[in-house]
């Protein structure tokens, strides 16, 4: 019987489904095809406009050198606290507050109060408002009625402009902790030439080169104590020989800080002094029963509008005083 080459192979069983990857192969299906890329998960949150997500991310662009991951990572504190790998928009409000619960703010809440979370970076920061607010609540201290009253006759509106509405309480507050602030590490201020000098000093050191010896100081007595602080009589009974030569264009702290800073330039070689006697100036007056109203007066008196004295915060009125003293002593 003939045959052709064409009826042979058509009858074979080697058919180009033979070669089809079948589903109950052994081979893993990539080997055979490269798998999808992983789709962006839903979220029942809404999700700003201007993110950029993929399945890892919620915005994959960095701000601050930081994405926004959908997962909370693995670090030691969020592993201590329980929340690594957790999807940040899963969390519970209880997840956040120290005593999970039983914070008493959730109460608050669930009577339909208001409540507002407020986030903190860091131990101290979450110790320092807790308790600062604790006490002004314990106090029941009116926080719009002293900051309107720092202001003056003319408040900003405490809704449509509330940064610039606290802006003066606020900054009481950072004047306050400034003034208490210890002074920077000596190694963080050291300037480029001091830090050459000071490699200089030490490879001759190293070389055996002996530095020029210091020369010793003749022996004398007891060294002079240092005037005493004036007291708060007499700040406020102080004359001013001559007008100060310049005064703030405002009552912004901000300004105010400006203003000193300029101030000191002005008195070459004697910066410490003039910030010691700001500064003592300042303690004096607060630890003293003055009001703001006399170091309103007092700096009226001193060249200052008195459209700015009536909103300046007493910390920066006691500066102003300061200042303009040391100016004319």
């Amino acid at each position: 019987m003939s045959w052709t080459r064409e009826q042979d192979w058509a009858k074979s069983s080697w058919a180009s489904s033979s070669w089809e990857k079948k589903g109950s192969s052994g081979w893993n299906n990539r080997d055979w095809q490269k798998s999808p890329q992983q789709s962006v998960p839903s979220t029942n949150v809404a999700i700003p406009s201007s993110f950029t997500s993929d399945w890892e991310c919620y915005d994959k662009n960095a701000i601050s050198g930081k994405k926004f991951f959908r997962n909370i990572q693995s670090t030691p504190w969020s592993t201590k606290a329980g929340l690594a790998g957790k999807d940040v928009a899963d969390l519970c409000v209880s997840d956040l507050t120290r005593k999970g619960l039983d914070d008493f703010s959730l109460r608050c809440l669930s009577n339909g109060e208001f409540q507002s979370l407020v986030f903190v970076r860091s131990i101290s920061e979450a110790v320092f408002v807790t308790n600062l607010l604790r006490h002004i609540r314990q106090d029941r201290i009116d926080l719009d009625a002293v900051a309107a009253n720092m202001h003056g006759p003319a408040p900003p509106d405490k809704h449509r402009e509330s940064a610039r509405f606290m802006q003066p309480l606020l900054g009481e507050i950072v004047s306050t902790i400034k003034a208490n602030s210890p002074p920077p590490a000596d190694s963080s201020q050291q300037s480029p030439e001091s830090e050459q000098l000071a490699r200089a000093k030490r490879k001759l050191k190293e070389a055996g080169i002996a530095l020029t010896p210091e020369k010793k100081q003749a022996k004398t007595g007891p060294k002079p104590t240092a005037s005493p602080s004036p007291s708060a009589e007499q700040i406020l009974n102080a004359e001013l020989p001559n007008p100060p030569n310049s005064v703030p264009s405002s009552s912004s702290p901000d300004v105010v800080e400006k203003w000193l800073k300029k101030h000191q330039s002005q008195f070459r070689g004697q910066a410490a002094a003039f910030k010691k006697h700001v500064a003592d100036v300042c303690s004096v007056l607060k630890d003293s029963a003055t009001d703001r109203q006399s170091l309103a007066d007092l700096a009226i008196k001193y060249g200052l509008k008195k459209s700015h004295a009536s909103k300046m915060s007493f910390t920066n009125l006691a500066s102003f005083i300061g200042a303009c003293q040391f100016e004319s002593a």
